[in-house]
């Protein structure tokens, strides 16, 4: 009995080895060829199917078989058929804009075309075979993968994927909390986008140096026309000065004026000459002299004449009377009123 338990044991390794082997051969029989960041390049040269793919994707492990099928065709296609994990070339996910797994590339000399048909194995084979690939739509020249753009777009990718390996190596290995690492690489992005700041300043003034101002040397023409305009602004305001000062002289003219008496009449006499009596001598001549004149210049001595037909006396005629200061000025009632009592006076006489 114990021969036989040892006897079963030794044919189960047997079939067990038997059975990993046949795996191993298989996998190393397979004509899918691995492409990594530094292999990418040999698709272009010839025509190849890439598919792009990740271990823990459940459709790209559905695709798995037909891919491996779709390879066995590759000497009869004169076809290199290619796969690339993701996971291990972050890089070129962003280099080849990869979105969506799993995502196949047909590459003939080049140019770049995706594949948007059925996962079967008649479809791709006849993808291929039956040239359908001319009808689809060539990547455009801004996203081609080897363009500089998209070279520099995949050095992003592998760093987003360093610094996300980073962040879980300070959280699993060094226990550090979730919200000090965010807080260490906010303070890092800071900090280099201002060291990368002032690296593109140096640089745009190395390669572009700004230009001092050129100035204009004056001619003696410039010369003679700026003292001109500075001689004509000097008359200028001085115009403007004077004609403040006539304004001033001419507004206090105006106030003297108002503030003058109202004169009663130029050259009006002040005296009435009145009759005594008809044919009656008087013997004397009254002379009734108005000395107070509302003006300048007027005669103030009128002669009186006494009786009819006698010549009466002209006192002072000629003589000028003195002229009044602005203070003995008469108003006309008060002028009237004067006259109206010599008038009485002379009567009662």
């Amino acid at each position: 009995m114990e021969d036989n338990g040892a006897f079963g044991s030794f044919l189960a390794l047997c079939l067990a080895f038997v059975v990993l082997t046949a795996s191993v051969d298989a996998q190393d029989s397979s004509k899918v060829i691995k492409l990594d960041e530094n292999s990418w390049t040999e698709m272009l040269k010839g025509e190849w199917m890439v598919e792009f793919y990740a271990p823990w994707c459940p459709a790209c492990k559905a695709l798995q078989p037909t891919w491996d099928k779709l390879a066995s065709w590759s000497e009869d296609l004169n076809l290199n058929v290619a796969s690339i994990d993701v996971t291990e070339n972050p890089g070129l996910s962003g280099r080849f804009l990869v979105l969506a797994l799993p995502t196949i590339f047909h590459v003939k000399d080049g140019s770049f075309r995706q594949y948007r048909g059925s996962r079967e194995e008649n479809e791709l084979v006849s993808f291929v075979d039956d040239k359908k690939w001319l009808k689809a739509e060539e990547v455009s020249w801004y996203k081609h993968p080897a363009s500089t753009h998209m070279s520099l777009l995949s050095m992003f990718f592998k760093l987003s994927m360093g610094v996300r390996e980073l962040h879980t190596t300070m959280i699993e290995d060094y226990n550090i909390p979730w919200w000090a690492s965010y807080s260490i690489f906010a303070v890092m992005t800071i900090i280099i986008g201002l060291i990368l700041g002032l690296v593109l300043v140096f640089l745009c003034d190395c390669l572009c140096p700004p230009h001092a101002p050129i100035r204009k040397r004056k001619t003696l023409s410039d010369t003679r026309t700026d003292k001109d305009n500075r001689s004509q602004k000097d008359d200028d305001e001085d115009e403007v000065r004077d004609n403040a000062n006539t304004i001033g002289v001419n507004e206090d003219d105006t106030a003297g004026t108002a503030d003058t008496a109202d004169t009663v009449g130029t050259g009006d006499t002040a005296g009435t000459a009145d009759t005594v009596g008809t044919g009656d001598t008087a013997g004397t001549a009254d002379t009734v002299d108005t000395a107070d004149t509302v003006g300048t210049g007027d005669t103030a001595d009128t002669a009186d004449t006494v009786g009819t037909g006698d010549t009466a006396e002209t006192a002072g005629t000629g003589d000028t009377a003195e002229t009044p200061k602005a203070a003995d000025t008469e108003t006309e009632s008060s002028v009237r009123q004067r006259r109206t009592k010599q008038d009485s006076d002379l009567n009662n006489q």
